[in-house]
């Protein structure tokens, strides 16, 4: 409420009041800045223009019934309900409740006890058997929605009513009906009403009242289907919620906390407890990383054969992505020495599943014939289940032959979106298709994937999944709007307890936020962010954060030209092996300590070495090698260095022509063109510089801009 006060006052010129009622009335958005923006759209079509600024006008009176004028607010608006609150230091719930009638507040009470969104025939019907006599149900509806009390949600089929202020709904929900009266409607809802399944609110709202009125069979009927719906649909919050119940969702898991809501529910509900247990850290590990890796590591030791098997499956799923195609392999080495694999393949889906982690992980060790194997392998044993893994399958599949063919990969990811069993996995087909995009020249496009995805992901209460979409905007936003805006995004998602407790995410970040610096042309703040990186990663982290984070390092340092800091960092370059997580990074470590140290030919050869083994491969990691080896190259311009390192640049440029931050193709251009003037190709080298001059201003790139400019004014003066 601070915060809208100083922000109020500041725009409207003024500060009374007025401000500190509105402050308080504006509570109710509770975050949601949209809720808030419609709210003082309505109320601001009462300001008027005043020699100070802006004010409020008062509230209308009302007249009593023998026409005098009433000092008592109008109670059928919108602003008289939200906006003007008395100063009798009510709290905002009865604040709003006080300027009901008794007929509508009554009426409210009742919605309240629904669920967080409910038809409009099932408010009528409640309002009708238990709502105030004397008063229409379908005419309370509609006053209640004149005031903004209740809305519409949603569309089409969808199309229910919710309470507007989800504070007040959790206020009414638990105090307001009489002991009696909640009884009788308890028993009349789980007699009339059905409850949502595809919403874990609707859910867990059933089964609290079937528990109050000791239903036990449809209590735990209910809850045994949520479980089912949540699985089925991926949704790694909801099953935390189910698992929580009856109690409310904790601030905080633990494993202990974990294993023993697993095994409370084991016996409540009889259900398969390999089942739970799977789906339980898959959850997890989605939802709350640290505590979903302890459990795995648990299930891993397991003397169940069944869940020993799925659970090396699971390691290797996760271990591709977070700590490297290495392990992972290990993993599934280990499933076939023990003779495990068979259990997997008794079902469809789980051989589907084996044979698109090999994919996965065929693709990531750069076996793309393999990778290819293996999906298609997965999507015979899937096609047509309309499961998830067939969805992921189809996935896999477009990813592969994006490299050959992006029509035919972009029919791939339709194909899996309609597979999709839900809207959770349509949305990471979205955020698939935008993680694709990310890498093309179709950058809009990919934002624009990466926002339906976001939505629903949001809407799902997959924070998890909201969270890395908006790591990957952000990361996409560089190419669109800029660094400036990339930061804002960065420092905002820093703010996340995900982000804080989990290092991947907090250095995938820190990196980004790295590189927006350098974009900027703001050096200091770029070598203090890298300063902040290289802190954490000298903690214990998975591969592949590590890799990214440690590029980016280099590459400040040495654009930045902090050679004293590079001696702090890697000392003589012999912690290259054992602080660099690959190879390429251990050679670059090593190069840059040897150019810090004025020799050229131990930099480059530290370089040439290891491209020679990698120059086939085209990842972002391999480019900055080349780049890095090219610079070298036209640092030292000996005999042949310069169409070397043309050569490479090229390379880099053809690369990175989409889908890498700006930064790098702006720094790729202007070597390219240093290299071309070099070789006394001038104009080739003005038209090269100018397109760096150009993406430049584009990207508000300040520091290469200057760069840029100098370059071309020594070159025609």
């Amino acid at each position: 409420a601070r915060a809208v006060r100083e922000m109020l006052s500041d725009s409207l010129g003024r500060a009374d009041e007025s401000m500190e009622a509105l402050a308080r009335s504006a509570d109710y958005a509770e975050g949601d800045l949209l809720r808030c923006a419609g709210v003082f759209g309505r109320v601001f079509e009462q300001t008027e223009e005043c020699e100070d600024g802006w004010r409020l006008s008062a509230p209308k009176p009302s007249s009593s019934a023998d026409d005098e004028v009433s000092d008592r607010p109008a109670t059928d608006t919108y602003e008289s309900v939200w906006t003007f609150s008395d100063s009798r230091g009510e709290s905002f719930e009865e604040s709003i409740l006080s300027k009901l009638p008794a007929d509508l507040r009554a009426a409210v009470e009742l919605l309240a006890q629904l669920d967080e969104r409910f038809p409009d025939s099932v408010a009528i019907a409640v309002l009708e058997e238990f709502g105030p006599r004397g008063s229409a149900a379908a005419d309370l509806v509609s006053r209640l929605s004149g005031l903004g009390v209740v809305t519409a949600d949603g569309d089409g089929q969808d199309l229910r009513a919710r309470i507007e202020s989800s504070r007040l709904r959790l206020h009414l929900s638990t105090v307001g009906l009489s002991a009696e009266l909640r009884q009788r409607l308890d028993a009349w809802l789980l007699r009339n009403v059905v409850p949502d399944m595809t919403s874990v609110e609707s859910v867990l709202a059933t089964c609290h009242r079937a528990r109050r009125e000791n239903a036990v069979e449809i209590e735990r009927s209910t809850y045994r289907s949520g479980l089912s719906m949540a699985v089925e649909r991926g949704g790694f919050g909801e099953l935390a919620k189910l698992l929580a119940y009856p109690e409310e969702l904790p601030h905080g898991w633990t494993l202990e906390l974990l294993k023993a809501r697993i095994e409370r529910t084991i016996e409540s509900t009889d259900c398969d407890p390999s089942w739970l247990k799977l789906n339980a850290v898959s959850a997890f590990l989605m939802y709350s990383r640290q505590v979903g890796e302890r459990f795995l590591g648990e299930l891993l030791s397991d003397s169940d054969p069944e869940l020993r098997a799925n659970a090396l499956l699971r390691a290797a799923d996760r271990d591709i992505g977070y700590h490297g195609a290495r392990r992972a392999a290990g993993y599934l080495e280990t499933l076939a020495a023990e003779g495990l694999e068979p259990i997997l393949l008794e079902s469809d889906a789980k051989a589907a599943e084996l044979e698109l982690t090999r994919a996965r992980l065929a693709r990531v060790s750069g076996h793309g014939d393999d990778a290819m194997t293996h999906a298609l392998r997965a999507c015979e044993r899937s096609r047509g289940s309309g499961s998830y893994v067939a969805a992921l399958s189809l996935q896999q599949l477009g990813i592969l032959r994006s490299a050959t063919s992006k029509r035919r990969a972009f029919a791939s990811f339709r194909e899996a979106a309609r597979e999709a069993p839900n809207s959770g996995v349509q949305a990471q087909m979205y955020f698939n298709s935008a993680l694709l995009l990310a890498h093309t020249t179709r950058q809009r496009s990919a934002l624009g994937f990466v926002d339906r995805a976001l939505q629903t992901f949001e809407a799902s209460g997959n924070r998890t999944m909201a969270l890395r979409s908006r790591m990957l905007r952000a990361s996409i936003m560089m190419s669109i709007l800029g660094p400036r805006a990339v930061l804002v995004e960065v420092r905002g998602l820093h703010g996340h307890h995900e982000v804080r407790t989990d290092p991947v995410r907090s250095i995938s970040l820190m990196t980004l936020q790295t590189i927006a610096y350098l974009t900027l042309g703001s050096s200091r703040a770029a070598i203090q962010s890298a300063g902040v990186l290289w802190s954490s990663i000298r903690q214990p982290t998975p591969d592949h954060p590590r890799v990214t984070a440690m590029g980016t390092i280099v590459q400040v340092l040495r654009d930045t030209e902090s050679w004293d800091l590079i001696s702090e960092y890697f000392g003589d370059g012999s912690c290259g092996e054992t602080a660099a997580p690959d190879p390429i990074t251990g050679a670059r470590v090593r190069a840059l300590v040897s150019e810090a140290q004025h020799d050229l030919g131990q930099a480059i050869d530290a370089l040439m070495k290891v491209l020679e083994q990698q120059q086939w491969k085209v990842t972002a990691v391999v480019s900055g090698l080349k780049h890095h080896a090219a610079a070298l190259l036209l640092r030292r311009s000996a005999a042949g260095d310069l169409e070397h390192s043309l050569l490479l640049l090229e390379a880099v440029l053809r690369e990175r022509m989409a889908g890498s931050h700006p930064y790098n193709r702006i720094r790729s251009r202007i070597d390219k063109a240093e290299v071309l003037f070099r070789l006394d190709r001038q104009s080739s080298a003005m038209i090269v510089l100018d397109e760096a001059i150009a993406e430049a201003r584009r990207h508000d790139a300040k520091g290469l801009l200057a760069t840029s400019l100098a370059r071309r004014a020594s070159w025609t003066t």
